[in-house]
Parts: C-alpha cells; structure tokens; sequence
C-alpha cells in the first residue's frame, strides 16, 4: 500500500524540517511520517463509516490522473488498507489518498 505516493504524508512536514523542529522544540515532528501508519490502521477499524478503498497502478502518478479507478468485475483491482486487507481482493501496487488530520480515511476523487 502506497498512501498519498508512500511518500512525505499529508499533514506532515518534510523530514529535514521536521529534524529541524525536533532539535529547536523537542516535538519528535520528524516521526510523523512513519507515526502515520499507526493512525491509519487504527483508522481502518472504523470500517463502518469509512474504508481505505485501494487503487491498483503501475505508478502514483497515473493513480493521480485518474488512471487506475477501475476495481474489475470482481473487485481483483481494488483492495483496502488496514484492518480488511486480509478480506481484499487486489495485490501489487495500491495507491490511495487520505486526510491531513484524523480521521485520516478518504473517498478517492
């Protein structure tokens, strides 16, 4: 799974900013990104009211032209993040996009 690009996550500053701030402020901001997976499958145990519906794709960047929406026949393309991973059909590449803040679970486009 590749939440926002599996990249620097919505909501949380680049890494060497957030270095920064941890020295000056002792906030620990420079965790933020890998602290996000946490809160996204704590997330995802609120299934009822949100899922972390999963893209299939070749690349984030077709993912974002809205290339990859088609979950197939039997939903084999589409998968969810989180607590029904195990309950998905689809395997390889999953992008998604989420909020900046809690609840961090979105409605792709």
């Amino acid at each position: 799974f590749y939440p926002n690009g599996g990249r620097v996550q919505v909501g949380c500053n680049s890494v060497i900013l957030s270095a920064l701030s941890d020295i000056i402020y002792g906030k620990w901001q420079s965790l933020c990104n890998h602290r996000r997976a946490l809160n996204f499958f704590m997330d995802s145990f609120e299934f009822s009211k949100c899922r972390f519906r999963s893209f299939n794709c070749d690349s984030y960047e077709s993912y974002l032209r809205g290339e990859c929406f088609d979950c197939g026949q039997n939903n084999e393309k589409c998968s969810y993040m989180g607590y029904l991973a195990n309950y998905s059909n689809g395997r390889g590449k999953m992008y998604l996009t989420t909020h900046e803040e809690a609840p961090f679970c979105a409605n792709q486009f």
